[in-house]
């Protein structure tokens, strides 16, 4: 196996976890090319969640900052036009909105062998290269904007002080690669995961502390299981308290199971079996998880923390993943994106309270997703 193959597949395995991607160039308005509207109904695979009698706009609030290979742009959910934030010839990765910036991978040789990260405003103002030292294979901010965590191709992983504009260290593995999952919500701590390479089925996950600038190995201890391995990046809970992620316990059981875990007392609560969960979002009050599972077909899953219940909300097409699952800011609507067979992309949007559905066509390929209230 070459190191470009390695490469290639490791991108692609990386591509769902995290979110934006980006560009440069001065802030404009205009209408999106092709975005079309089907009627609101709710398709036969999809389940209505709590149904009531008082229907809310199928509109809702809010912008959709996502990124093609052409750009990043923000689609405004209620007047459904398009701004375009930033455009760019030049290769992108994913990037992520922080406070009011955008942070992005973008290729720097013209060739995708070097992508380095980059800062702008939200406006698409104020473009700036913030490293310059190797390719990088996967990044995040913290949510106080003080740090970015990033990995080289491989073996080696860093931390960037915003404030001082330098790097440092932190962590170094001979021969594994390196993917940067989500920070805690005080911004103190961040897990990532290690894979050996050529790239091996399971990876290890660890969680990096700022307070004593430590890097342990994320295990549940004492809970009665052999662990073999991870399958995806765990998740923080909005309370900084629980991460949900894969656990390979049994290699004959077919996929990973489910767990949530407590960082504080590594209590471990299992709830789903056998199901290969993927791109975790938690609702911002931390009571449900919106997550997809990597079966054959891909579906898409809603469990409730407080009636231990997992709802089925969509079965997807054989091999189309769902893309991006996420939560509106207030947490009265989720949304994700998929790609069918028609090889169209859709944005796909379901109101919490009344199971309503808007089902929105895309001109071309989405790379990452967020859904943002912008200051007025």
């Amino acid at each position: 196996m070459n190191k470009d193959f390695t490469q290639n597949i490791l991108r692609f395995l990386l591509l769902i976890v995290i979110v934006l991607s980006s560009g440069c160039g001065p802030s404009n308005a205009t209408d999106s090319p092709t975005l079309t509207f089907a009627s609101p109904q709710t398709p036969s695979n999809t389940a209505t969640l709590n149904p009531t009698n008082t229907p809310e706009p199928i509109y809702p609030e809010g912008v959709l900052i996502y990124s093609t290979n052409n750009g990043v742009f923000a689609f405004d959910l209620q007047t459904t036009k398009v701004k375009v934030i930033a455009s760019t010839d030049m290769k992108q990765e994913y990037s992520f909105v922080v406070k009011s910036s955008i942070y992005m991978l973008r290729d720097t040789s013209g060739s995708a062998t070097q992508f380095e990260i980059f800062k702008l405003n939200l406006d698409g103002t104020n473009l700036e290269q913030l490293t310059s030292d190797g390719n990088k294979f996967s990044f995040a901010v913290s949510p106080n904007e003080d740090y970015i965590a990033y990995a080289l191709e491989i073996n080696q992983l860093f931390l960037y002080d915003l404030k001082s504009n330098k790097s440092q260290m932190v962590f170094e593995k001979k021969d594994y690669a390196f993917t940067i999952g989500s920070w805690s919500l005080d911004g103190k701590k961040f897990v990532f995961s290690e894979t050996e390479l050529p790239a091996s089925v399971w990876g290890r996950n660890y969680l990096f502390s700022l307070d004593n600038s430590t890097t342990t190995r994320l295990l549940p201890n004492g809970v009665g299981i052999e662990v073999i391995g991870y399958e995806s990046q765990p998740s923080w809970s909005p309370n900084g308290k629980n991460l949900v992620l894969n656990l390979v316990t049994d290699l004959q059981s077919g996929y990973p199971d489910i767990y949530i875990l407590n960082i504080e007392s590594n209590d471990l609560q299992k709830i789903a079996t056998n199901m290969s969960g993927e791109s975790f979002a938690w609702s911002p009050n931390g009571n449900m998880i919106l997550f997809e599972s990597r079966t054959d077909p891909r579906k898409l899953y809603l469990f409730n923390l407080n009636s231990k219940e997992l709802e089925l909300i969509e079965v997807g097409e054989v091999n189309f993943p769902f893309y991006f699952p996420m939560w509106s800011p207030d947490g009265n609507y989720i949304a994700y994106f998929t790609n069918k067979t028609d090889n169209k992309w859709y944005l796909n949007i379901q109101n919490m309270s009344t199971g309503e559905n808007l089902k929105l066509e895309f001109p071309d390929a989405v790379n990452s997703a967020q859904w943002i209230y912008p200051k007025h």
